[in-house]
């Protein structure tokens, strides 16, 4: 009768941990600079595709950013919307979440059906590549800049009515204000004109090869004036009003980075 409490407590403790397994339970794939990790509902074939898809943008990025992650970059495709957001604990993830190294990636068959596959692979590589540049002073609206210019998803953002912008430190603002689609999408179309004006202003050259030149002891300014040739308060102000006039003229873009 003695033993009867303690199997029952055996028993809870390994149910418990079974259902936790469950819900972490991945299958592994790997490449040379990535390990795929994808759950049950995600073929191998789709597996797969991800990681070839990775390899190709890894091989322009690492060229076109001057930089190399130093590390195998861990992505992890879900099998449902809600072990998605699971996953990132972030119940208003949407397509892909960038945390502690990792990216985060829904559904993969949802994804090619809405046609945004490569886009949002695109965009969750970009993420992970600049990491150490963030890491290094590189600002946050920086890095998610190239991100959405690379990825090409500029093609399908709408042009936002009016702006709350005029100083690259608002986009941080937006940035950590935004929730919900419609507002990440107004976001995203400002971040990614923002790259697309660094790319048109002083070519892709100088504007990727800002994100090397953060050391961890060099400020924007000083980052700015020595890759582009202008003061940062003169490159604002070229910025404030290429932004202006895109929004006035209400265009975007439709190229992707590469």
């Amino acid at each position: 009768m003695r033993i009867r409490p303690v199997i029952a407590v055996f028993m809870i403790v390994v149910g418990t941990c079974a259902l936790c397994h469950g819900q972490e339970s991945f299958s592994d794939l790997t490449t040379p600079h990535f390990r795929i990790r994808f759950q049950e509902g995600v073929l191998g074939t789709k597996a797969r595709f991800v990681g070839d898809y990775l390899e190709q943008d890894f091989g322009y990025l690492r060229k076109a950013l001057g930089l190399e992650p130093g590390r195998i970059i861990e992505f992890r495709l879900y099998g449902t919307q809600a072990a998605f957001r699971t996953g990132t604990r972030n119940r208003q993830a949407h397509e892909v979440e960038f945390e502690r190294g990792i990216v985060h990636v829904a559904p993969v068959g949802l994804l090619e059906r809405n046609g945004v596959l490569a886009q949002i692979l695109s965009y969750g590589l970009s993420r992970a590549m600049l990491e150490q540049s963030t890491h290094n002073g590189a600002p946050g609206w920086l890095a998610g800049s190239f991100a959405v210019y690379h990825s090409g998803m500029m093609a399908d953002l709408p042009v936002p009515a009016g702006r709350r912008v005029s100083e690259f430190s608002d986009l941080t603002q937006e940035l950590q204000e935004a929730s919900g689609s419609s507002e990440m999408d107004r976001v995203n179309y400002l971040l990614g004109m923002t790259m697309k004006f660094f790319v048109d202003t002083f070519g892709e050259e100088q504007a990727f090869g800002l994100f090397a030149a953060f050391d961890g002891r060099t400020g924007i300014g000083t980052v700015f004036e020595e890759r582009l040739q202008r003061p940062y308060e003169e490159v604002q102000r070229l910025w404030d009003s290429y932004l202006s006039d895109a929004l006035e003229n209400r265009t975007g873009d439709n190229r992707r980075g590469n």
